[in-house]
């Protein structure tokens, strides 16, 4: 039942993600983090890319939050796995990774993070 509840939870919202505009002011909350302190947290812009990816706008989504398309691709896979194993009754086992990548990952969203607040590139990355 889990896999089939997370399914239709998580095309609920990617539906209503599809439907409704992040852009107008209001259609969703504001980050708190940014509203608290004028940064960016790595996941400024993620749902307004996620919005212009469904609607297949991939430069656009790309330049809102590059590291929030990043992330869609091995979830989305991850889930698939997940609920394609569900769908034939086995037993589904979550990839394993040694701590190194896990690690790097954490550097990674701290490099964007500190990145798209100072520095040169700081125009360019934030949403």
């Amino acid at each position: 039942m889990g896999p089939l509840a997370a399914a239709v939870a998580l095309g609920c919202v990617t539906a209503y993600t599809y439907l409704r505009n992040p852009f107008h002011p209001g259609a969703f909350p504001t980050c708190l983090l940014y509203a608290t302190t004028g940064t960016y947290c790595p996941g400024c812009g993620g749902l307004r890319a996620v919005h212009q990816l469904l609607h297949g706008q991939i430069a656009d989504a790309i330049s809102l939050n590059a590291l929030a398309i990043l992330v869609v691709i091995p979830v989305t896979l991850v889930a698939l796995g997940w609920w394609i194993g569900a769908a034939a009754g086995r037993p589904w086992h979550p990839p394993r990774f040694h701590p190194a990548v896990y690690w790097g990952l954490a550097a990674l969203v701290l490099a964007f993070w500190v990145l798209r607040n100072v520095g040169p590139l700081a125009g360019y990355l934030a949403p």
